[in-house]
């Protein structure tokens, strides 16, 4: 998630090596790369969980030591959609280079909102990139992805010296792990996606994450879980959960402070309505199951 200068996007981004001939799922255009295939492409949603209209959202993305070469929206290969942007970087006139740096500036013309997303460039395909925003004091967090590197201080390293300590609950006779950056000590040493994390930052900061697609399937010991999303696509609570329909009793989020809660028995009466991208999760279940998140992909 993104926060903007009078408001919020959340930005998840995917980066893929591609065929010089590409047709995305639905909602996108079959379109021709003219150099080096790779498009980059993410969804974006407002605060509110609408999709900002597509005559109100602008980018133009350039390599930060060219920056007279831009690609905007309406070049061939790039577009902005039902709450989808792309980009065909092979489609700038010099050809890019693995470790560029691409430098993409959002706009949403009629708030006045607007963001500045920088990604490195690498050409080994299926690198996945999310970005996930931190408010200063207690966040309740997952990996939508899962890291290359899953040592603690590498993936956390974006926001060093932001963060106090972050917290893991893995149940057992010593139920919580944690790691204090400050002394560097404790015994939570990697961070993975299927995991929630309690992250205790000292101010705001945006989190990037690079890695690839995780397994859809997460394991549950019965009583409480606290547990990742891992998934590119905000899902409804009880489609995202239909694979363990009847098994568990309460879902809890901590969203910007506040907790949220989800009652199979009770839905009505719910506050909490879908489950999203880089959000940790309480999950009681009432025996010993595999979550294999459900819904649309």
């Amino acid at each position: 998630m993104i926060k903007l200068k009078k408001g919020l996007w959340r930005i998840l981004i995917s980066v893929f090596l591609l065929l010089p001939f590409l047709l995305l799922s639905e909602g996108f255009e079959k379109i021709s790369i003219a150099g080096t295939p790779h498009i980059i492409y993410g969804n974006m949603i407002s605060s509110d969980g609408s999709i900002p209209p597509e005559d109100v959202l602008t980018f133009k993305a350039y390599v930060t030591t060219r920056e007279d070469e831009i690609l905007t929206k309406s070049e061939p290969g790039c577009g902005y959609k039902d709450g989808w942007w792309w980009i065909e970087i092979g489609n700038f006139v010099t050809d890019w280079a693995i470790d560029d740096i691409l430098r993409i500036d959002f706009t949403n013309t009629s708030s006045g909102e607007e963001n500045i997303v920088d990604i490195t460039l690498n050409g080994s395909g299926n690198q996945q990139v999310s970005l996930i925003r931190l408010n200063e004091d207690w966040n309740l967090i997952s990996l939508c992805i899962q890291p290359a590197n899953t040592d603690i201080t590498e993936v956390l390293g974006p926001i060093s010296g932001k963060y106090i300590s972050v917290w893991a609950y893995v149940g057992g006779d010593i139920p919580w792990k944690y790691y204090d950056p400050n002394t560097q000590t404790g015994d939570l040493t990697t961070l993975e996606a299927g995991v929630g994390y309690w992250l205790n930052m000292s101010e705001s900061a945006i989190l990037t994450i690079s890695g690839s697609k995780p397994s859809s399937e997460i394991s549950l010991n019965s009583g409480w879980n606290l547990v990742g999303f891992n998934s590119l696509k905000v899902k409804s609570v009880s489609d995202a959960l239909t694979s363990i329909g009847g098994k568990f009793l309460f879902v809890w989020a901590f969203v910007d402070g506040t907790w949220k809660v989800y009652d199979p028995i009770l839905p009505g009466f719910s506050d909490l309505t879908s489950m999203e991208p880089n959000y940790g999760y309480w999950i009681y279940v009432t025996e010993d199951c595999a979550w294999t998140i459900g819904g649309s992909p």
